[in-house]
Parts: C-alpha cells; sequence; structure tokens
C-alpha cells in the first residue's frame, strides 16, 4: 500500500460472481480524450491512456496489456488522474472497479472515480450536460453509449 503520495493504494480485493453492470448514468465517448497519470507512482512513469468512455460516477479507459497485466488490479486506487476531454481538464482518483481483455493486446480498466474537488465534478457536469444536448463540446463528437 502507498500512503505517501503515491499513485497505487492497494486496498481490499473483492472476488465474487461475474461482473454486473454498476454505472447507473449514461456513459459518454470523446474521441481524443485521455487520462494522464504516473504509473507505478506520481514519479513513475508518465501514462497517457485513450479514454473508453465516462459518466457522472465512473471511467473507463484502454491500456496495454503487455505494460500494466497483473500491475492494475481490483481494488488499487489510482491517484492523480487527470482527464482531457473536450477542452476540459477534470482531475480524480480512480477505484478500480474491473480490469478486462479488451481484444487487440489490450485491456480496459474501469472503475468509481472521485472528483478532487466539487469544481472539478461541476467542470464534468456541465460537459455531459452539453453532449446530452448535442452542444458542441469541444474536439470531437461525444456521444452516448
Amino acid at each position: 500500500m502507498v500512503t505517501d503520495g503515491g499513485a497505487i493504494e492497494e486496498t481490499r480485493r473483492q472476488v465474487g460472481p461475474a461482473r454486473r453492470e454498476r454505472r447507473r448514468h449514461h456513459r459518454y465517448e470523446f474521441p481524443g480524450a485521455v487520462l494522464q497519470f504516473g504509473f507505478p507512482a506520481p514519479l513513475g512513469e508518465h501514462r497517457e491512456q485513450p479514454l473508453k468512455d465516462v459518466s457522472l460516477a465512473g471511467i473507463a479507459f484502454y491500456f496495454p496489456a503487455d505494460c500494466c497485466i497483473g500491475r492494475v488490479t481490483v481494488g488499487q486506487v489510482i491517484h492523480g488522474v487527470r482527464l482531457l476531454a473536450a477542452d476540459e481538464v477534470i482531475e480524480l482518483d480512480l477505484l478500480v472497479m474491473r480490469v478486462e481483455p479488451a481484444g487487440e493486446g489490450r485491456m480496459v480498466c474501469g472503475g468509481l472515480a472521485y472528483w478532487k474537488t466539487l469544481e472539478d465534478f461541476e467542470r464534468l457536469k456541465g460537459l455531459l450536460e452539453r453532449a446530452e444536448q448535442g452542444a458542441p463540446v469541444g474536439p470531437g463528437s461525444p456521444s452516448t453509449t
């Protein structure tokens, strides 16, 4: 467990039956959006991974299987994540809830987002509301999934 500001913090691991859908909010895709974070710690290698989708409560992103398989696990907290989507920068910590193969040598990681500040949450909420209304939100066209 890293507690001195490190990027990865081990928490209780949960083992159970096949994953059921947990997110209750619409998911949005933003082409070209990425997540940035240090891995395995803030002073570790800088990672910039493509966003799969985002909702008010969670985020999913892709990463290369050969880089992080076995190193990103359910129950970890990835600290200091920055979401760059449609000209917004939103800071959060991410509690990893699933890690699964996504094909093409990639894995998908999904988790609960803990927004750093109320302002980060409000920026995301505004971004998703604009996307829901079909308003331009920056580079790329968001879509709901």
